[in-house]
C-alpha cells in the first residue's frame, strides 16, 4: 500500500532548479558537423566501439545504435535533438563503412532484433552510452556557477 504513495507529485518535475539538468544547459555542440565530429572521432575508437560492432554484429540494427546514441547525448546536453536528427544518417552511414571494413554481418532496420538477448542489449546499451559520453561535459556543467536570481518571483531569496 505505501508504494502507491512513493510516486512524484504531477508537476514536481516543474519545481526543480532551473538548469540543474544538462538538457536544460546550452548543447556543447551546436551544429550537426559538430556532434558529427564528435561521434565519429568516438566510433573510430575501437577500444570503446569493440562492445557496440559485436552487437551490431548480434544483430543489433545500427539504426537503433544510432537513436541511442544521439538520444543519449541529447540527456548529456552535448547537442539539441535537432542536431541529433541531422546528424543520425550521417553517423548511421559510418558505422555501415565500419562493419563492412571489419566484414561484420549488420542490418539497417529492426526485423533482426528479434534474435537479440534483451538483457544482453541492455547491458551493451548501458555500457556504450556511458563510454559514448564525454565526461568533461558534466565537470564543466558542474564547474560553471549560477548566476544568484535577485528579484520578486526569485527562489530562495528572502
Amino acid at each position: 500500500m505505501s508504494e502507491t504513495f512513493e510516486a512524484p507529485i504531477p508537476g514536481q518535475s516543474l519545481t526543480g532548479e532551473l538548469g540543474a539538468y544538462p538538457w536544460e544547459q546550452p548543447a556543447k555542440y551546436n551544429t550537426a558537423e559538430e556532434a558529427i565530429d564528435f561521434y565519429i572521432s568516438r566510433l573510430a575508437n575501437m577500444d570503446i566501439s569493440m562492445d557496440l560492432f559485436e552487437s551490431i554484429n548480434d544483430g543489433l540494427p545500427i539504426t537503433t545504435a544510432v537513436d541511442v546514441l544521439v538520444a543519449g547525448g541529447n540527456m548529456d546536453g552535448l547537442h539539441t535533438m535537432d542536431v541529433a536528427t541531422l546528424a543520425a544518417p550521417v553517423i548511421a552511414e559510418f558505422m555501415v563503412a565500419v562493419c563492412e571494413k571489419l566484414d561484420l554481418d549488420y542490418t539497417m532496420e529492426g526485423k533482426a532484433t528479434e534474435k537479440l538477448n534483451p538483457k544482453k542489449l541492455e547491458e551493451v546499451m548501458d555500457n556504450v552510452s556511458i563510454d559514448y559520453m564525454n565526461p568533461e561535459v558534466e565537470e564543466e556543467a558542474a564547474e560553471e556557477e549560477m548566476p544568484k536570481v535577485i528579484g520578486l518571483m526569485a527562489r530562495g531569496v528572502s
